[in-house]
């Protein structure tokens, strides 16, 4: 009897073995707050988006930050800096 609960259980072992993930966490990254040099040259409505994207970054919001930052212009010294950032 114990021969044959053996190699069970040594498969049932292996089955449930072979199910097991790991899924290490994101790698943390730092984002340094916007230099407000950079910023104040901004209108209103650009430093109010600007903003709202850059929080989103810092809480991991990625998928926001991208449709924000898409949305500036091209000229904006932060639109390539946040889809990079993203």
């Amino acid at each position: 009897m114990v021969k044959k609960l053996a190699p069970v259980t040594v498969l049932a072992v292996l089955l449930v073995w072979s199910c097991a993930t790991y899924q290490p966490p994101p790698p943390s990254m730092y984002i340094a707050d916007l230099p407000p040099s950079e910023v104040s040259s901004l209108s209103l409505d650009e430093r109010l988006a600007v903003e709202e994207a850059w929080q989103s970054l810092k809480q991991g919001n990625a998928d926001k930050a991208i449709k924000l930052f898409s949305q500036l212009n091209v000229e904006n010294p932060f639109h390539y800096a946040g889809l990079g950032y993203a």
